[in-house]
C-alpha cells in the first residue's frame, strides 16, 4: 500500500506563515475589543462566559445556612396531608396567625398568587336559604348573620394579615401577546417617569401583570413582583430585574419590596449617572438605595443572584409542621419567614448556575439575605474600559513574542500570564464583589497559543483523521469536527458518564416484512435507518448499532454534551413527526404506514470501546440503558410512541409531560415513573394543560386508594375527544380494585417480568 505523502514546509512557505499568523493575531485582538466594547458580541464567548461564570460562583459558594430567612415549604408532605393547592384561605388565615401569634415572626412574604376569589359553597347554600323560603324566619335570619361571617374565606383570610407585616407576591407578562390582559391590584409604584426622566433605562417593559385581590393588597403591607424575567440564552438563571417598568411607572422586587417593608417601608432611591454627549444627556443606572442599603445593578436594573450555596441554603420547614406547631420556636422567632414552594407539580423550579431544579421560592431568599449581607456581585462601568486596555496590552505583547519562543517558554509565558489573570478576577470577585469578564482576553490568549504552536498542524492533521476513521461511521461529522479541535477532552477506555440513551423500533415489522421479497425489505429497512440516523445526528446523537430494524443511540459521549437529555427528547419528536416520509415507501409494498416505540433514559452508563480482539465497539453498558430497552417496549402497553424515564423528565422541564404509571421492570427492583413528552409548554393548548392537570388528579387518588373518586375522573376524561388509552387502562384498574380491594401493603407501582 502506498503510503501517504507527508507535506512539507519550505522556507518560505514558513515566512508567509509567519506573516500569517501575525495578521491572525492582530484579526484576533479586533475581534476580542469589538465583542469586548458591545460593538458587535460573538455567541460562542457569550456561552463560555456563561460556563466560567456559572464555575466561578460554584467554587466561591459559602454553603452556610442562612437562619435569617426561613421558608415554609408548600411540600409534597402538606399536599398529601391537607389537599392539592390551592388550599383553602382559612387554612391559610390560620397559618398567619399561627406564624404571628405562637412563633413570633417578623415578616411573612407569599411567594404565590392570590388573582381569584375564593367561593364557599356553603355561604351559597346559606345565600339561597335567606333568599327564598327562609326568608322571613327570625331564628334562620339570627342564625345566617353569625354564621355569614365565618363563611367569607377571602375577608377571614385578609383579616389575618392583621397580625403582622404581610407581603404579596405578583407577576408581569412581557409578550406581546398578553396586552391588556391583566387583573388584580399592582402595588403603589415607587415613582412615575413624570417624576424623573428614566426613558434611557431600559427597564424591562411589562405588557400585563397578575396581581392580587383588591381586598389582599389592601390588608398587606405592600407587594413585589415574583416573575423572574431574564433567562440566559442556555435556559439559566443568573440575574434577576429589581424594577420593571408598566405603564410609565416602576415596581421593585419581591426581594426589595421585603426588605422595605422590614424597614418600615423606607423611600427606595435610584442612584444615577448622567453623561453628556454634546446636546444629549445620557442617563445610566448604578444602584439602588434602600434604607441604609446599596444594591449595585446593570444598565437595565436587575443583579446577580447573590447565591449563598447548593440548595438548601435556608431552612425550610413544611407547612404542615407549622400548623401542627411542631416548628422550632427558637428558630422561627423575629424571622423573615417567605411562604413557597418546592413540590414539583406546582412548577416553581427554575435552572439556576448552582442546580438543574431549584426552587423559585429560594431565589427570593438568596436576594434578601444577599441585600442583608452586601454581598452582591456587581460589574461597574469601569470594568469595560478596565478590559480593553488589558486586551489591547496583553495582545501587543503577545504578537512580538509571536515565533520567537521555544515550546517550554511558550508554555512558561503563557502560564505565567493565566495564572495572574485569574488571580485578579478571583480576588476581584471575592474580595471587591466585581464581576469582570473573564472570557475574552482568555478566548484571545488561547488563539495567540494556538498560532505560536500552530508549526504542529501536521499532527493535528493526522488526529482528525484517525478520528474520522474511529467514529466517522457512528458521530455526525459536525462532532467529529469539534473532536479534532480538542482530541485531549475525550477516551476511547472505558469511564462512567451520565448520559441519555435512546432505543427506537419499528412496530410489528418483522412479520410483516415476511410478505415482501429480501431486495424490497432491504431497501425500505436502509431508507428508514436513513432518514432515523440524519435526525439523530441533526441533534448531535451518537448512533450505537442498528439491531434488527431498530436503532440504538446515545447522547453525551464521545463528545460532552450539558444537554444531552433535551437533544435525545427532541430528536425522537422528530423522528415521530418525519414518519410521514416513509408512508409511500411501505404502502408501496403492500405494508400499512410505519409505525415506532421510542424509550429514553438518563442516568450513569459505561461508555467506551467494548468487545473482542476480533471485534470492538464504541457503546454503552449499565442500568440505565437496560431501563430505556424496557421503555420501549412498554410504548405498546401504554398506547404512547415514546416513553422517558424520570430523569430524563427532570433534565428537560421545558417539556410537558403526562405521567404514565409508577412501573418495575425486569431486572429493577426499585420503582420508576415514567413519561410521555407532550410537546414545549409554549406549544401546548390551555386545554391540554387542563386535561393533564385532571388526569394528575386523577392518578394522585388512584395511589391513595380512593379508587371511586378516580374512577369517576377516568370516566369524565374518557369523553375527551382523542382521549388516550390510558385513561380507559386506570379505569379498568379502578374497577378491579373496587371489585377486589387488595390488603393495607398494596404497591400502586405496576411490575412487569417480561422484557
Amino acid at each position: 500500500m502506498a503510503q501517504r505523502p507527508r507535506f512539507q514546509l519550505g522556507i518560505s512557505t514558513i515566512q508567509g506563515f509567519s506573516w500569517l499568523m501575525r495578521a491572525l493575531a492582530l484579526g484576533t485582538i479586533l475581534l476580542c475589543c469589538i465583542h469586548i466594547s458591545g460593538i458587535a458580541t460573538l455567541p460562542a464567548l457569550g456561552q463560555l462566559e456563561n460556563i466560567v461564570y456559572d464555575g466561578r460562583l460554584n467554587l466561591t459558594l459559602e454553603n452556610t445556612l442562612d437562619t435569617r430567612v426561613i421558608v415554609v415549604d408548600v411540600d409534597d408532605r402538606s399536599l398529601t396531608a391537607l389537599g392539592h393547592w390551592p388550599w383553602d384561605r382559612r387554612l391559610l388565615a390560620r397559618i398567619v396567625e399561627t406564624l404571628f401569634q405562637h412563633y413570633k415572626i417578623k415578616i411573612l412574604g407569599f411567594d404565590v398568587l392570590f388573582a381569584e376569589p375564593e367561593n364557599s359553597p356553603d355561604l351559597q347554600v346559606l345565600e339561597q336559604l335567606a333568599n327564598s323560603s327562609l326568608k322571613n324566619d327570625a331564628l334562620f335570619n339570627r342564625a345566617y348573620q353569625q354564621l355569614a361571617p365565618t363563611l367569607q374565606r377571602d375577608e377571614i383570610f385578609a383579616t389575618s394579615f392583621e397580625h403582622g407585616p404581610v407581603l404579596l407576591g405578583y407577576y408581569f407578562n412581557h409578550a406581546s401577546k398578553s396586552a391588556g390582559f391583566s387583573n388584580g391590584r399592582l402595588p403603589t409604584p415607587l415613582m412615575t417617569q413624570k417624576k424623573i426622566n428614566l426613558q434611557t433605562i431600559p427597564f424591562p417593559e411589562a405588557k400585563s401583570f397578575g396581581a392580587n385581590l383588591p381586598l389582599l393588597q389592601e390588608k398587606s403591607v405592600g407587594a413585589g413582583f415574583i416573575d423572574m424575567a431574564m433567562v440566559d440564552s442556555d435556559g439559566v438563571m443568573r440575574r434577576l430585574p429589581l424594577i420593571q417598568r408598566y405603564d410609565n411607572k416602576l415596581y421593585a422586587a419581591f426581594s426589595v419590596a421585603m426588605i422595605g417593608a422590614l424597614l418600615e417601608q423606607p423611600e427606595i432611591s435610584l442612584n444615577i449617572a448622567s453623561e453628556y454627549a454634546g446636546d444629549a444627556i445620557n442617563r445610566g443606572l448604578e444602584s439602588i438605595a434602600l434604607g441604609g442599603f446599596q444594591i449595585p445593578v446593570d444598565e437595565k436594573g436587575s443583579v446577580l443572584i447573590p447565591f449563598r450555596g447548593n440548595y438548601p441554603s435556608f431552612p425550610y420547614i413544611s407547612a404542615l409542621d407549622i400548623l401542627e406547631k411542631n416548628a422550632d420556636p427558637e428558630l422561627m422567632q423575629d424571622a423573615i419567614v417567605l411562604l413557597g414552594t418546592t413540590a414539583p407539580g406546582l412548577l416553581d423550579m427554575r435552572a439556576t448556575p448552582v442546580s438543574a431544579v431549584y426552587p423559585g421560592v429560594e431565589i427570593h431568599a438568596n436576594m434578601i439575605s444577599g441585600i442583608l449581607d452586601q454581598t452582591i456581585k456587581h460589574r461597574p462601568a469601569w470594568v469595560q474600559g478596565a478590559q480593553l486596555s488589558a486586551a489591547l496590552l496583553t495582545g501587543a505583547i503577545l504578537t512580538l513574542l509571536l515565533s520567537r519562543l521555544s515550546f517550554i517558554s511558550t508554555i512558561f509565558v503563557y502560564g505565567l500570564l493565566l495564572t495572574l489573570l485569574f488571580s485578579v478576577y478571583y480576588f476581584s470577585w471575592t474580595l471587591a464583589h466585581t464581576d469582570i469578564p473573564i472570557v475574552p482576553l482568555i478566548a484571545m490568549i488561547m488563539v495567540f497559543f494556538a498560532l505560536q504552536n500552530s508549526y504542529g498542524f501536521v499532527a493535528e492533521k493526522l488526529t482528525k483523521d484517525k478520528l474520522e476513521k474511529l467514529f466517522g461511521q457512528y458521530v455526525p461529522p459536525l462532532v467529529v469536527n469539534e473532536m479534532s479541535k480538542n482530541p485531549e477532552i475525550f477516551s476511547l477506555q472505558g469511564e462512567v458518564r451520565t448520559m441519555t440513551v435512546l432505543f427506537c423500533d419499528l412496530r410489528s415489522f418483522t412479520s410483516l416484512s415476511e410478505s415482501i421479497a429480501p431486495t424490497a425489505l432491504t431497501q425500505l429497512i436502509n431508507q428508514y435507518f436513513t432518514l432515523m440516523t440524519s435526525i439523530i445526528y441533526k441533534h448531535r446523537g451518537t448512533i450505537d448499532k442498528y439491531i434488527g430494524d431498530a436503532v440504538m443511540a446515545f447522547w453525551g459521549a464521545p463528545l460532552t454534551d450539558g444537554e444531552h437529555a433535551r437533544h435525545a427528547v427532541e430528536a425522537a419528536q422528530e423522528m415521530l413527526a418525519s414518519l410521514h416520509e416513509l408512508n409511500n415507501a411501505f404502502v408501496q409494498f403492500g405494508l400499512p404506514p410505519p409505525k415506532v416505540g421510542i424509550g429514553i433514559n438518563t442516568g450513569s452508563m459505561h461508555v467506551g470501546n467494548m468487545g473482542s480482539e476480533y471485534r470492538i465497539s464504541y457503546t454503552v453498558l449499565g442500568d440505565s440503558v437496560n431501563l430505556a430497552s424496557r421503555l420501549e417496549n412498554l410504548t405498546v402497553r401504554y398506547g404512547v410512541n415514546l416513553i422517558v424515564g424520570e430523569t430524563t423528565r427532570n433534565a428537560v422541564p421545558t417539556q410537558v409531560y403526562r405521567e404514565l404509571d409508577l412501573v418495575k421492570v425486569r431486572g429493577k427492583s426499585t420503582a420508576v415513573h415514567i413519561y410521555e413528552p407532550l410537546g414545549p409548554q409554549n406549544a401546548c393548548s390551555p386545554s391540554l394543560l387542563n386535561e393533564l392537570a385532571q388526569f394528575q388528579q386523577a392518578l394522585d387518588l388512584y395511589r391513595h386508594r380512593q379508587w371511586q373518586e378516580a374512577q369517576l375522573l377516568f370516566d369524565r376524561l374518557l369523553n375527551t375527544p382523542g382521549a388516550p388509552i390510558i385513561y380507559q387502562l386506570y379505569l379498568g384498574r379502578c374497577l378491579q380494585l373496587l371489585a377486589h380491594p387488595p390488603g393495607e401493603n398494596w404497591d400502586p407501582s405496576t411490575v412487569y417480568k417480561d422484557k
